[in-house]
């Protein structure tokens, strides 16, 4: 069987993606599906960049993925993929502040997040997505990015790299991801640890935003409690840096179910862009937890 690549599309604003993992006696296979509501009118807004390891890019057969529910010698099913539970952090962060995808505030915030990183199973890869500021725009290829110094200076704003040239780039988002969703994937068992930061003035130059960054931190709950504590620490230090206008916090799955066959959608991983607000322009109404889709609670 054709071991190819199959690159899935970006969902749009709106839109859900739902995955299934299945297995079969010749292959194993993940399936992502864009449920797309009735009336599609909104613009794309997410945006993946051709990575080896981009989550969205997946092989289309023996891809080692285990199926969404698995059996026990004993026949008891156990849980599955999505199920692991997550304590999610979420940090809207002040327009005016400082933008931490500079070189030098991004490095205080990896050092606050370093003891975190330690404590999971496998290293961290990252994503990023920028693109030129020219009226054509186009995607800012970087290639594989790792969590260390070196990597960092290849894409964050004002490094001794990208001194000149991030100059002409529009930030957009930068997800890590520990283990990388590929390696969960074979795995058969989400990261460790997930977070993103997504830049809203990106997508919302048009408005007064009332926020920004937005940045989401999920660390698994299992996680040892020295993880647990330091991502805690970690979250102060992320409220400071983005002079915070709302926190919050939340115990939530990696992705909730859907259908009968084990499939799942709202993910942890595409939350930052599709499902964390209420239908409607966020920029436009008050900025607290109303604002919000799910029952978040105040992060004090």
């Amino acid at each position: 069987m054709s071991s190819a690549k199959r690159t899935l599309p970006a969902p749009s604003a709106g839109c859900r993606r739902v995955f299934f993992i299945c297995s079969s006696a010749t292959t194993r296979n993940a399936l992502s599906v864009i449920v797309r509501p009735r009336v599609a009118n909104a613009s794309t807004t997410r945006q993946k960049l051709g990575d080896e390891d981009d989550a969205d890019t997946i092989p289309a057969s023996n891809s080692g993925l285990r199926p969404s529910w698995m059996t026990s010698t004993l026949g008891r099913r156990v849980m599955a993929f999505h199920d692991r539970q997550y304590q999610c952090y979420l940090v809207l962060g002040d327009p005016a502040a400082p933008p931490i995808w500079n070189w030098s505030r991004w490095l205080g915030l990896a050092q606050a997040f370093d003891p975190v990183v330690k404590l999971c199973r496998d290293k961290p890869l990252l994503r990023v997505g920028q693109f030129t500021k020219e009226k054509k725009r186009k995607e800012v290829k970087f290639g594989r990015l790792v969590w260390s110094h070196d990597s960092f200076a290849k894409w964050t704003h004002g490094s001794s790299i990208t001194a000149a040239t991030a100059e002409l780039w529009d930030f957009y988002y930068v997800e890590v991801s520990a283990p990388s969703l590929p390696v969960a994937g074979r795995e058969g068992k989400p990261p460790d640890f997930f977070f993103v930061v997504a830049n809203e003035g990106l997508i919302g130059r048009e408005l007064e935003l009332a926020f920004n960054p937005t940045v989401i931190v999920s660390i698994a709950s299992d996680m040892p409690k020295e993880a647990l504590v330091a991502c805690g620490s970690a979250i102060e230090h992320v409220q400071g840096m983005v002079a915070s206008r709302l926190s919050a916090k939340i115990v939530r799955p990696w992705g909730y179910s859907v259908g009968s066959l084990g499939g799942f959608q709202d993910a942890i991983q595409d939350i930052a862009y599709t499902g964390l607000f209420k239908v409607g322009q966020r920029h436009a109404r008050p900025l607290d937890l109303e604002t919000l889709a799910q029952k978040w609670e105040a992060l004090r």
